[in-house]
C-alpha cells in the first residue's frame, strides 16, 4: 500500500516537473480571478479597474516573479532531498513571511505605530519560536 511506502518514495510525484508546472497556471489563474474581482467590485461601484502597471510590473515584478519560482524551485529540491516535507516545509515558510514582513516594517516603513511594531516584533518571536521547535520534532 501507499502508506507503506517510504518518505523519498512518495514525494516521486515529479516536484520539479508537473507540480511546478501546475503551480504556477494555478496562480495565474488565482491572480487573473483576483484582478478581475476587483475590476467588478470597482466597476458596480461606478469607478474605473485599478491599473495593471505593466511599465513597473514588466520589469521589477517579473523579476521578483522569477526569483521567487527559482527560490522556491530549490526549496522543493531540499526537501525531496532531505525528506521530512512536513517539517523543512514550514520553516522554509515562515522565514519567507518573516522576511517580506520585515521588508515592509523596516525599508517601506509601513508600520509606524510603536504598539503595533511591539505586536510584530512578538509575532515574529513566536513564529520563529515555533519554526525552530517543529524543525527539531525530527530528531526527535
Amino acid at each position: 500500500s501507499f502508506a507503506a511506502c517510504p518518505p523519498f518514495l512518495k514525494e516521486q510525484f515529479d516536484n520539479m516537473g508537473s507540480w511546478m508546472a501546475s503551480f504556477g497556471i494555478g496562480c495565474a489563474m488565482v491572480t487573473a480571478v483576483y484582478y478581475f474581482g476587483a475590476w467588478a467590485v470597482e466597476a458596480a461601484r461606478g469607478r474605473q479597474a485599478p491599473p495593471m502597471h505593466f511599465r513597473v510590473m514588466s520589469r521589477y515584478g517579473s523579476a521578483a516573479g522569477l526569483l521567487w519560482v527559482i527560490g522556491y524551485f530549490f526549496q522543493q529540491a531540499a526537501v525531496v532531498r532531505a525528506g521530512g516535507p512536513a517539517f523543512m516545509q514550514p520553516l522554509n515558510l515562515a522565514l519567507q513571511t518573516i522576511t517580506s514582513g520585515a521588508w515592509g516594517v523596516l525599508y517601506y516603513r509601513e508600520v509606524r505605530s510603536p504598539r503595533r511594531l511591539g505586536l510584530w516584533t512578538m509575532a515574529v518571536s513566536l513564529t520563529i519560536t515555533f519554526a525552530i521547535l517543529l524543525n527539531s520534532e525530527k530528531g526527535a
